[in-house]
């Protein structure tokens, strides 16, 4: 009985681990995918992998309620019945997988559970977690403000532990040492052959939502900054959906940190390594970049990007006016100037001869009508 189940795979990331590449590959197959019995729910981010963009994947998640992604995932279930396999993608199932799985398992006499987690080398993914901080969340301060904030791997040990004892089936993938082949890993998970698939969007390797280069962050941060996160992450689209193919610069750790950084993630890279082939663990003491490393300059082709996009949100500065405003400034205070001169003439003069003004000011007042 237990081997008819449909089965559901949830491919839960975590993030920057090629989550959105895969989304796009789910997106562009669905109909090839249906032939094969496979379903994957239609989700309206879903216009936004097709269209080679960033996507969410087919569950959006962000109201904190885990029943209401639960449900979200169950009610898709009962929407499309007759399929063998179904996928749902989204790295925002990952933070609260731990309370979204017993609700889940509530429905286990329907479905078989299968879990597609993707990891990543801890400072490799620490660097990348910074970029992502700031070319999407509006954030201007230094990679030591965000170390403490960087959980990922213990989160996934903690997920592999409750899949475990829960005898829920895990396939992990390490993605630092996949990079483009995660796609292919992951549809050979849910019994998919790569050669099956018919789209491919042009490039089977093409790059979505890459990592910016040290000195794009350094430019993403500066317009955080001055000018706010929403101005900020319109550029840090626009570069990274114009140029994709541009190498991603890992930022540099100071070594104290990372040192700190790595013996806090050893026991979690363990648990997980058990669940890794040999030759993919994970080894949180390999450093992403060396902190004395140099980095490319920004190119006329990124710069002119982020011109285009600022371009609307510049108003544009009228030379003669302001000249002119200057000019108008300038007389009004040399003749507030004259004024001030003038008065302060007649307090001399009143201060001395204090009984005219007194005279002056009576006779006012008596020719001053009731």
């Amino acid at each position: 009985m237990t081997n008819t189940l449909p089965t559901v795979y949830l491919h839960i990331g975590h993030s920057k681990t090629g989550t959105s590449a895969i989304q796009n590959l789910f997106t562009l197959n669905r109909d090839t995918l249906q032939t094969m019995g496979i379903c994957y729910p239609d989700h309206r981010d879903v216009r936004e992998a097709e269209a080679g963009k960033i996507s969410s994947g087919n569950i959006l998640w962000r109201s904190g309620d885990v029943t209401a992604l639960a449900e979200e995932i169950l009610d898709n279930l009962k929407r499309n019945p007759g399929y063998a396999r179904y996928v749902f993608s989204s790295e925002y199932m990952f933070l609260p997988f731990l309370d979204v799985l017993p609700l889940l398992l509530n429905a286990r006499h329907e479905y078989r559970l299968a879990i597609l987690l993707a990891v990543r080398e801890p400072m490799e993914m620490l660097a990348s977690y910074y970029s992502q901080v700031v070319k999407r969340h509006g954030f201007f301060g230094e990679i030591e403000e965000i170390v403490d904030h960087q959980t990922f791997l213990l989160h996934a040990s903690n997920v592999l532990q409750a899949c475990t004892s829960e005898a829920v089936a895990v396939h992990v993938f390490n993605y630092s040492m996949l990079r483009s082949k995660i796609t292919e890993c992951i549809f050979e998970a849910i019994g998919v052959d790569w050669s099956e698939l018919s789209e491919f969007g042009g490039n089977e390797n093409r790059i979505v939502n890459r990592s910016l280069t040290h000195e794009e962050t350094k430019l993403i941060k500066a317009l955080n900054k001055g000018l706010g996160a929403d101005i900020g992450s319109l550029c840090s689209d626009a570069l990274v959906e114009r140029h994709p193919d541009i190498p991603a610069e890992a930022e540099p750790i100071p070594p104290k940190i990372a040192a700190a950084f790595a013996a806090r993630n050893m026991d979690a890279a363990n648990l997980i390594n058990a669940f890794l082939p040999a030759g993919h663990e994970l080894r949180p003491d390999r450093a992403a970049t060396g902190h004395d490393a140099t980095f490319a300059p920004l190119s006329s082709c990124q710069l002119e990007t982020v011109c285009e996009v600022l371009k609307p949100f510049v108003t544009r500065v009228d030379v003669e006016k302001l000249l002119e405003d200057r000019r108008r400034l300038q007389e009004d205070l040399q003749q507030a100037r004259e004024e001030i001169n003038l008065l302060s003439g007649d307090l001399k003069h009143a201060r001395k001869y204090p009984w005219k003004y007194v005279r002056q000011a009576a006779a006012m007042r008596l020719r001053t009508p009731d």
